[in-house]
């Protein structure tokens, strides 16, 4: 399975794969839910693929945004990438490790 999203565990900074499934994408709202408000530190979320992550960044795009349920600074709070070395520093900036 390949990982949508990378997110370090607190405080272990080890890594949470979430995979391509429904369950990954209600764990990443929950977590971007939680961030959001600042009810939790915020942490790198990165997710790997942008062939599955990208339709999940045009989705949020062209219906949320557009309907004013969610702001450009919603995307900011996660990043897409295709690249693994790129996502190791992404991770590893933001995280602290």
């Amino acid at each position: 399975m390949t990982p949508i999203g990378i997110v370090p565990r607190r405080p272990t900074h080890e890594a949470e794969e979430f995979g391509e499934c429904a369950e990954a994408l209600d764990e990443l709202f929950e977590t971007l839910t939680l961030i959001q408000p600042r009810k939790v530190t915020r942490f790198p979320i990165v997710l790997y693929g942008s062939a599955y992550g990208g339709g999940l960044v045009d989705w949020l795009t062209n219906t949320l945004i557009a309907q004013g349920k969610a702001t450009e600074a919603d995307l900011a709070l996660f990043q897409v990438t295709d690249d693994v070395d790129e996502a190791v520093t992404l991770v590893s900036k933001e995280g602290g490790c």
